[in-house]
C-alpha cells in the first residue's frame, strides 16, 4: 500500500469475494476489505476476459478520500493533483464486464462449492491431503490445492487422465529475482519452502 498514507489494520480478503472469518468481524480494520477480481472470465468464442480489478472496502472517510485520490492521479479536481497518484480507474470494458458478471456472482460460487464438495466427498487416497474449512469461516474456492509428497507424479498422472492441475508460485515470492534485493535466501520462510513441492492445484 502506498507509504504516503498510514494504516493501522488491514483486512486483505484478496480472492475471497464475500467470504467470511468469524476471528475478524469485530476488528476495527482501518482498510476493511481488499478484494481483487483476478482473471475474471467472460465466455465468448474468443475467449475474451476481464482481470485485475480491485476493490477496497472502508468507513473511514479519510481513508477512503486518499484512496480516491490516489487512483486518480492523486487529485479529487481533475487536474489539480494534491498528491503523487496513479491511473488506476478500471477501463470502461472490464467495467461493462464486471458489472454484468456481479450479479451471476452468487450462481458462479455455488457452482465452484459443488465441484469442491465432489472432490472433498470422492478424493479418498490416504495419500492426498484434502483443504480443510477452519471453524467460523466460509470458503469461496477460488482455488482447491491438495497436499502431496510426490506433487509431480500426481500431477503427471492426473494430466495424463484429462484433469488439469497447476502450480501456483513455483518459485516462492521471497526467493524471485524482483526481490533479490531484500536479500533472503533458501533457508528464508522454511515452511512455505518446506510445502512449496507438495502443493498442486485442481
Amino acid at each position: 500500500m502506498n507509504k504516503r498514507i498510514s494504516f493501522k489494520k488491514i483486512g486483505n480478503e484478496s480472492i475471497g469475494f464475500l467470504s467470511f472469518f468469524e476471528a475478524n468481524k469485530d476488528i476495527p480494520f482501518d482498510i476493511k476489505r481488499i478484494y481483487y477480481t483476478y482473471n475474471v472470465p467472460i465466455e465468448t468464442k474468443r475467449g475474451m476476459h476481464a482481470h485485475d480489478v480491485e476493490a477496497i472496502v472502508t468507513d473511514n472517510e479519510k481513508i477512503a478520500d486518499k484512496i480516491r485520490m490516489l487512483r486518480n492521479y492523486g487529485s479529487r479536481r481533475k487536474y489539480y493533483n494534491e498528491i503523487e497518484g496513479v491511473n488506476s480507474r478500471l477501463d470502461e470494458m472490464q467495467a461493462a464486464l464486471l458489472n454484468v458478471k456481479l450479479y451471476h456472482y452468487i450462481e458462479l460460487r455455488s457452482k465452484r462449492e459443488k465441484i469442491a464438495q465432489k472432490y472433498l466427498n470422492e478424493i479418498r487416497n490416504p495419500k492426498i491431503i484434502l483443504p480443510k474449512i477452519r471453524k467460523g469461516a466460509e470458503h469461496v474456492w477460488h482455488l482447491f490445492v491438495v497436499q502431496n509428497e510426490n506433487r509431480d507424479k500426481l500431477q503427471n498422472y492426473l494430466n495424463e487422465n484429462g484433469i488439469g492441475t497447476q502450480i501456483h508460485y513455483p518459485i516462492p515470492p521471497h526467493l524471485s529475482e524482483a526481490y533479490k534485493y531484500l536479500g533472503y535466501k533458501k533457508g528464508d520462510f522454511s515452511i512455505c519452502v518446506h510445502f512449496l513441492p507438495q502443493l498442486p492445484s485442481l
